[in-house]
């Protein structure tokens, strides 16, 4: 899975097992983490830069998930019970305040 989108960065429905959300970082912003879930635990990571066809910059991200045991209690492990996928994260740094930016995340983008 492979998506991509440009600065400013609102949550984005990108398939029925991916969602992207951005947050930014206290000011100035320097930092954003995106953030999506999957299926699959994959490798992910992310990869940006001030050109849609130059992405110089990227970062290795991180995997969790977590299981009906680590519930608390009924309702929330019994009825209904979905697995919930693997959330995915990776954030993007040195950026400047004011630039536009263009990124890539998924599985080793």
């Amino acid at each position: 899975m492979l998506a991509s989108a440009t600065h400013p960065c609102p949550a984005v429905a990108v398939s029925s097992h991916t969602y992207l959300l951005c947050w930014r970082r206290p000011n100035p912003c320097r930092e954003v983490r995106v953030q999506w879930v999957t299926r699959d635990r994959g490798y992910p990571s992310v990869r940006w830069g001030t050109a849609s066809g130059s992405l110089e910059h990227s970062a290795a991200g991180d995997s969790l998930t977590y299981s009906r045991a680590d519930m608390c209690g009924p309702p929330a492990n019994t009825s209904g019970w979905m697995q919930p996928g693997w959330l995915h994260g990776a954030v993007m740094s040195g950026l400047q305040p004011a630039t536009r930016y263009f990124y890539q995340y998924g599985d080793e983008v």
